[in-house]
């Protein structure tokens, strides 16, 4: 090996061999913790491998023509990375950082992935460019282009792609919808104990429990804490203000600004209302209001 430091049992132990006929550990790698990094080998180039376990099977191989290297990974507590290796397609784990037990888990082929936290982004095979922080933030997911931010963050996502979801348990059941933007404890979808693995997508919720309940409604847009809390399959509709359009479970087309405004509607849409509890109590269609608590038609 080249400027590798080695420590723990095992560490760095079962090196492969290159076309060259080199064996050895690899180059400026360091690896502390029994069993860490012991697959690494000649194609293994500046990884930093820490804990029982630690990028275990972290190796990088030679696929003629051409070199894959396993290269600027850092992988820190109890098997994070654990199942990073070079594969028969020539793929291997490239500027990843997995911070925590059993964070990146299951990554094989992945790449310029953040995942910080207990089991963060553990089922995580091949996909790139993810960031997940928190205790079980992405635990599911096993595609591109992500960003969860809290404690269960886009739990049950598998497949569901271009989400940020900010929130303890945000973006929870949603399991295969995209393009969601989710700001807020339990918002869109969030974790409510009775919720089942659902698809929405292009929602943009802000508000602790805000859009708590969908599952799947499309192209909504609340803002405030508890707007849009009880939807569930509404659609196209935008909520501004605490509690506003609350109890919409199926409306759509429902446009609600002021705090606890539309308070009441549950299945009616085409709405419109402005100012505090405008049409807090309606429960028709078609209904337009401006005005504090107003309550008579234009």
């Amino acid at each position: 090996s080249q400027n590798s430091a080695l420590s723990g049992t095992a560490a760095a132990s079962n090196s492969s061999t290159s076309p060259a006929g080199n064996s050895n550990s690899g180059t400026n790698n360091t690896s502390v913790g029994s069993a860490a990094g012991s697959t690494l080998n000649s194609y293994s180039l500046q990884n930093t491998l820490i804990g029982v376990n630690a990028g275990k099977n972290l190796s990088g191989g030679y696929l003629s023509p051409n070199t894959y290297n396993a290269i600027n990974n850092t992988f820190v507590g109890y098997a994070a990375g654990v199942s990073s290796i070079y594969d028969s397609e020539g793929l291997s784990a490239i500027d990843n950082t997995f911070l925590g037990s059993q964070s990146g888990y299951s990554n094989t082929q992945g790449s310029n992935n953040v995942f910080l936290g207990y089991n963060a982004g553990y089922s995580n095979v091949g996909a790139s460019y993810s960031n997940f922080v928190g205790s079980g933030a992405g635990y599911n997911s096993i595609v591109t282009n992500l960003n969860f931010f809290g404690y269960g963050a886009g739990g049950l996502n598998t497949t569901g792609t271009y989400n940020s979801i900010f929130g303890d348990e945000s973006g929870y059941y949603n399991q295969t919808g995209t393009g969601n933007s989710i700001f807020g404890y339990r918002a869109g979808g969030g974790y409510n104990g009775v919720g089942t693995a659902n698809s929405n997508s292009s929602n943009s919720f802000f508000g602790y429990l805000s859009g708590n309940a969908l599952t799947t409604g499309n192209t909504n847009s609340a803002f405030g804490g508890q707007s849009l809390t009880a939807n569930t399959t509404g659609y196209n509709n935008n909520a501004f203000g605490y509690q506003a359009l609350y109890g919409n479970i199926s409306g759509f087309y429902n446009v609600s600004v002021g705090d606890q405004s539309c308070y009441s509607i549950t299945n009616s849409s085409y709405n419109t209302a402005m100012g505090y509890q405008a049409l807090n109590k309606n429960t028709r269609s078609e209904e337009r209001r401006v005005g504090k608590e107003c309550r008579s038609r234009w």
